[in-house]
């Protein structure tokens, strides 16, 4: 590819910007988007209910249990961990490094429903499911109709 030299009359003229902004946009979509959409900073979580529990199901491949932290706190579920790197290498003579590392965490207000002391977490899979138990004032109940006084 040759080298273009810049020039402002050209570049700056009415109608270019529109051109400018597509072909940004264009790079944008190509490059940078796809990248970070395939490598979250954060996971990506499911939720739904039954009678009795709350579930929720994180994405979280390759992650340890030993590599995440689960806590309630005052109604707040957080969900929290960190992506360690695989091996310390003495070279630095990368070319492509595509998978990142780091910290993540995810809070969750809980509803009142939920009684936040009994949390069951399993991970399988790739997949941490969160068990959140309801408590018994939330569950729905029958009530019993009774004769009335008789008058």
């Amino acid at each position: 590819m040759l080298p273009v030299l810049f020039n402002p009359e050209i570049a700056f003229r009415p109608g270019r910007w529109g051109r400018l902004n597509r072909d940004l946009d264009r790079l944008f979509d190509r490059c940078i988007a796809p990248a970070a959409d395939a490598f979250p900073t954060t996971c990506r979580v499911d939720a739904w209910e039954d009678e009795d529990h709350v579930y929720l199901a994180a994405d979280v491949p390759g992650l340890a249990k030993d590599d995440l932290e689960i806590d309630v706190d005052h109604g707040v579920l957080t969900i929290a961990g960190q992506r360690k790197t695989e091996s310390q290498r003495e070279h630095d003579g990368y070319h492509v490094q595509e998978r990142r590392f780091g910290k993540f965490e995810r809070r969750f207000r809980l509803p009142e429903s939920v009684d936040g002391s009994d949390v069951q977490a399993t991970l399988k899979d790739g997949v941490l499911t969160l068990t959140l138990k309801k408590s018994e004032q939330a569950k729905p109940r029958k009530v019993e109709v009774r004769d009335g006084p008789k008058q």
